[in-house]
């Protein structure tokens, strides 16, 4: 494999300095994922000398099953746990050889990182690991701070060895050159603490609103420093103006049934767990697709889809969100998650279904809605004093299953997803969402 030398002077390292991660040995991640692994790195483990491991005389798979002619997944033990994690909750082959002779997956893990085609490599922390840490006032000083391994950052993305790009909309084809001033508006917009965060999430819905046409297309493909300052000034002279459009499209407005399916069904695919439909029969699928649509139409319940969700008394979960409102706490792990995700980019291109940038932040903005909803549903589940106000303990739970789906999820690309998130993402639309289901303060 061809791989390119990297020069840390001249390459860009985009990562929320907020994000810290130290691994707590839980041994979740030996159990939740298959784990893919290449012929050379199959056959580097197999050349070690592992207590109680016979590669030499076992079964073809009985430790690795083969998927093509050069990529093989590591099996499981019947308790779901890799065969290679011992009774402590340690890989063997980590004990006794050291990380660097395991598979690229298992050593990235809970990195996600990419490198781009403008010299950039993006680097984040997946929330599916209850070791990641994403917040301004942690004082926890195992945690180690993502930013200060640059080294090991780009170490690894010479072995990803990834090339992302990207283009502005179909409609406006803009570079990634482009995108990236665009990008940068949308985090200065969202890190203006002046407003609430569900107007600075409008104003981003508006503002890409107002982008997405051709007729915009000169000040996209023209876009400089100067779109930044622009797009920003606006937000930051009109903050009233937007705050009480807002209030005014969102006054006694309810989201109408055609959107409340959309809604249930978006749920509903960030929340399903049958991802790797490989591992599924053909008659199975059929009966996963025919309890999703249930899902959807309000007949079926979360717990219904996978035993990870708690069992509920109604089947109406929009419901639950309505009364609900985000803690202090939780809001600020909200805006932290999301700011998170907009500096890395990993919500469009590459790190993000091949989505382009019009696609993604639309995706990017209606997963904050889901994230909530949820969110509710796992804080009403709990004997809280006030089951209303969401625990930030709900909201990372939340984050934690939103976060496996929201690049991984196949759905997504499908032509009947994207007209529902284009739908959904329209400003006025989103603003009536974000107000009855967001489960911001009124």
């Amino acid at each position: 494999m061809v791989t390119k030398k990297h020069n840390m002077k001249n390459i860009k390292i985009d990562v929320d300095k907020n994000l810290k991660f130290s691994c707590s040995s839980c041994g979740a991640c030996c159990r939740h994922w298959l784990v893919p692994v290449t012929l050379a790195e199959k056959e580097r483990i197999e050349s070690l000398d592992l207590p109680n491991y016979d590669f030499e005389n076992s079964a073809p798979e009985e430790y690795f099953t083969k998927l093509t002619k050069s990529l093989y997944t590591i099996n499981k033990k019947s308790d779901g746990s890799c065969v290679f994690l011992d009774d402590k909750n340690l890989c063997i082959i980590h004990s006794l050889y050291g990380e660097e002779y395991k598979s690229l997956a298992c050593r990235l893990y809970p990195l996600d990182i990419f490198e781009w085609k403008d010299n950039t490599v993006s680097a984040t922390l997946k929330f599916r690991c209850q070791s990641v840490k994403c917040t301004q006032n942690d004082n926890n000083n195992d945690k180690v701070a993502l930013h200060k391994q640059k080294k090991k950052i780009l170490s690894f993305a010479k072995e990803v060895n990834s090339s992302a790009d990207g283009i502005y909309s179909e409609k406006v084809p803009a570079s990634l050159e482009k995108i990236r001033f665009i990008q940068q508006a949308v985090l200065k917009i969202l890190n203006y603490q002046k407003l609430p965060l569900k107007i600075r999430l409008y104003s981003i819905a508006k503002i890409i609103d107002f982008h997405d046409s051709k007729k915009m297309a000169t000040a996209i493909e023209n876009a400089n420093e100067l779109f930044i300052d622009d797009a920003f000034n606006f937000i930051k002279k009109a903050h009233s103006e937007l705050t009480e459009e807002y209030n005014k499209i969102t006054k006694n407005e309810t989201v109408d049934v055609n959107n409340r399916i959309r809604l249930r069904f978006m749920l509903c695919n960030y929340a399903r767990t049958d991802e790797n439909v490989t591992e599924k029969s053909a008659r199975q699928r059929i009966a996963n697709s025919f309890l999703h649509f249930k899902f959807s139409a309000g007949l079926a319940t979360l717990h219904d889809l996978s035993s990870e969700y708690p069992q509920t008394n109604s089947k109406d979960y929009l419901k639950t969100a309505l009364n609900c409102t985000l803690s202090e706490k939780a809001e600020e792990l909200l805006f932290n998650y999301l700011n998170s995700r907009l500096i890395s980019g990993h919500f469009f291109s590459q790190p993000c279904l091949n989505l382009n940038f019009i696609q993604g932040i639309k995706h990017f903005l209606l997963s904050t809605v889901i994230i909530n909803i949820l969110a509710a549903i796992f804080n009403n589940a709990t004997k809280n004093e006030d089951n209303n106000i969401i625990s930030k303990k709900a909201l990372r739970k939340s984050l934690s299953v939103i976060d496996r789906t929201f690049s991984a999820s196949d759905v997504f690309k499908f032509s009947g997803m994207k007209f529902t998130e284009e739908r959904l993402s329209k400003h006025k639309t989103y603003a009536i969402i974000l107000e009855n289901y967001g489960c911001f303060k009124k």
